[in-house]
């Protein structure tokens, strides 16, 4: 098992997360509306372009959310703004007496099978509690691991990828004697079409870890 959730993370982003984590904001979604405030197509957004909209919430903390203060909201700043709104939210509605922490039964009530089984590893001070600070130290360190992981499967991918083509022919992967993706290469290649792109592989790790959390649940 987890050899074939190795193999199937080659895409090259790898995520550490809990499989039921989803995106933040439906990604078709986010980015017609990014294009739909980028007025000058430059790729990113002025305050002026945003104070023309009804984007209120992203004019009152633009500076915040601009990290690296240029002037400018990229993508992925009005991204990672949106996915620390959600998170918090999400940890408020686990926190049903409204102390700031989160008990090991809140967790198990909420039916949140990533914060249960790794518990006791975030809770550094063992005080049974998952304080807001804990709960971020945990998550750099995942995103740490996740860029690792990143650059690792990139590479390996890239490795097997002999014409540089961004496929895996079904005669690259036997030369690389990969036997999880030898096995389960017609599996993966929906498309019928003798290659494994990124996306294919992707959606086949997505759909494994998937079963790989309902067997732990």
């Amino acid at each position: 098992m987890k050899k074939l959730i190795f193999t199937l993370a080659l895409t090259g982003v790898f995520t550490i997360s809990q499989a039921q984590e989803k995106p933040v904001e439906d990604k078709a979604s986010m980015k017609e509306m990014f294009h739909q405030l980028d007025v000058n197509n430059d790729g990113k957004l002025s305050k002026s372009e945003i104070e023309k909209s009804d984007k209120k919430h992203l004019v009152k903390h633009f500076e915040k959310i601009d990290q690296d203060a240029d002037g400018f909201l990229s993508s992925t700043e009005i991204k990672t703004k949106a996915r620390k709104l959600k998170t918090r939210k999400h940890l408020a509605a686990l926190d049903t007496n409204n102390d700031k922490l989160i008990s090991k039964d809140e967790a198990n009530k909420a039916k949140h099978p990533f914060l249960s089984d790794n518990f006791e590893k975030i809770d550094k001070n063992n005080d049974k509690l998952l304080s807001k600070e804990e709960l971020k130290s945990h998550h750099q360190k995942r995103m740490a691991l996740r860029n690792q992981n990143h650059e690792k499967m990139k590479a390996h991918f890239e490795m097997i990828d002999t014409n540089k083509d961004d496929l895996l022919s079904k005669e690259e992967v036997e030369k690389s004697e990969h036997k999880m993706l030898i096995d389960h290469f017609s599996e993966i290649d929906t498309n019928s079409d003798g290659n494994l792109s990124k996306e294919e592989l992707k959606s086949a790790r997505e759909k494994m870890m998937k079963k790989h959390q309902k067997r732990k649940m």
